[in-house]
């Protein structure tokens, strides 16, 4: 989405955003990629073709729509506190009767 432009509530769920779960320090993945650029430029390097290969047909078949969620997803370092706080702000209003509501109520 070219920047500037508001984002509609179907921009909203069709979001892809990377967390990445695991050691952050020293001997983590932040040690190999110190800044969200660098994994962005990693991602970016990587064979896609390659790495679809032994996935299931149906993800092959979206390797243009892959690519485009590669290039565009927001990337964030987050430690397990502020993961949780980001989840709990995530969380739809009580008021909310969607069946996703329910789904996360349960």
């Amino acid at each position: 989405m070219p920047s500037g432009e508001a984002m509609t509530d179907e921009d909203q769920l069709t979001q892809a955003i990377l967390a990445l779960a695991g050691k952050y320090g020293r001997y983590g993945f932040r040690n190999k990629f110190p800044t969200s650029e660098k994994l962005r430029e990693a991602l970016a390097g990587e064979d896609l073709e390659l790495f679809l290969k032994n996935k299931p047909s149906s993800f092959r078949t979206e390797q243009n729509r892959l690519k485009r969620i590669v290039q565009e997803m927001r990337l964030h370092f987050l430690n397990y506190s502020n993961f949780g706080r980001f989840l709990t702000s995530e969380l739809p209003a009580k008021a909310d009767l969607s069946s996703g509501r329910r789904f996360i109520a349960n």
